[in-house]
């Protein structure tokens, strides 16, 4: 017999308390189901460990508060002699919250019945590290999406039902994309099922240095730089915001444009008459357009400007107007 759909109103979701996602690093790992990446030896596991070591301390994460609790490392590459020489390396001393295993069950063989189960005995667990995707994967045959969506939703199921961050350590493809999440190994069906995709991007192996790239449905679209120090563990360097990245990413004729448009408390013409005005060289007025509409929402109305296109008759008119609100909050 088929069951009906349970329904909840919109009026019973205004007016109920529910139980929302928390921090379990301030700003950037909530519960649910996170995946870090990236390219072999590059460091994942020892940013994997250094975050299981905070957490289990209470100590900071790249500069950022986290929720002291217990935590279960799968640490299903490493033989116990590496994983001990690693805490040698990388902590002083670490409190009695953290757990390693370096074996375990599958997805198809009882892996979620084992998570769960520690998760049971251990109440207070707030982070389980899978190391790697790939070692708990259900294989057989060709990856698709549907494959892909299917193993995560079985782990992130847990995260959701149990209320705690589990971090899925993952590689890269060798094939570089202008969008590093693109590179993600597998389907898109592994980073649209998760909640969080980390992808941990460095220049070349001899740099000690790498952009750790955050984007999550809990949290804020960010760049991190950091630096693989000489006693292996990673450093936050600085951060660059939605609205960094998206200044970065803004040709230079913008702010030249934004300059233009507040001076002159607003404008409106077309692109041909706008590229005279800022005197720009070489870019054709269809071009500027769509730079425009590319960038209005993230730079043009941090800095208090509204934009409008209509398309007349005889021509395309842009409309720049200055916001009553002007402090720079974007929809996200």
């Amino acid at each position: 017999m088929v069951e009906n759909l349970e329904l909840i109103s919109a009026e019973t979701l205004l007016l109920t308390p529910l139980e929302h996602k928390k921090d379990l690093v301030e700003g950037l790992i909530t519960d649910g189901l996170t995946i870090i990446s990236g390219s072999q030896k590059v460091g994942k596991s020892w940013m994997a460990l250094q975050l299981c070591i905070c957490v289990a301390n209470g100590e900071p994460f790249l500069d950022l508060p986290t929720e002291q609790g217990d935590v279960l490392y799968l640490s299903l590459e490493d033989p116990p002699r590496r994983i001990q020489e690693r805490l040698f390396r990388a902590a002083d001393e670490v409190k009695s919250h953290l757990y390693f295993a370096t074996h375990s069950l599958t997805l198809n063989t009882g892996l979620t019945y084992q998570i769960r189960q520690h998760l049971d005995m251990h109440p207070q667990t707030r982070l389980v590290v899978i190391d790697t995707l790939q070692k708990v994967r259900l294989g057989g045959g060709e990856s698709s999406y549907a494959s892909d969506y299917e193993d995560l939703s079985k782990i992130k199921e847990i995260a959701d039902e149990k209320h705690v961050a589990i971090v899925l350590v993952h590689h890269v493809r060798k094939e570089k994309a202008d969008d590093p999440h693109e590179m993600v190994s597998g389907t898109t069906g592994i980073t649209g099922c998760a909640d969080s995709s980390f992808v941990i991007c460095v220049k070349d192996r001899l740099s000690d240095t790498a952009t750790l790239s955050c984007t999550g449905r809990d949290i804020e679209v960010q760049d991190i730089e950091i630096r693989f120090t000489p006693d292996l563990k990673w450093e936050f360097v600085s951060r660059k915001s939605r609205q960094d990245l998206a200044e970065a990413a803004a040709p230079e004729f913008m702010t030249r444009l934004a300059d233009f448009v507040l001076e002159k408390g607003g404008w409106s013409g077309t692109s041909t008459e706008l590229i005279a005005q800022l005197e720009i060289e070489d870019i054709k007025p269809n071009v500027l357009s769509k730079y425009v509409n590319q960038f209005h929402s993230t730079f043009l109305k941090s800095r208090g400007i509204e934009y409008q296109f209509k398309r007349t008759a005889s021509s395309r008119v842009l409309t720049f107007s200055i916001c009553d609100d002007s402090d720079g909050n974007d929809d996200k």
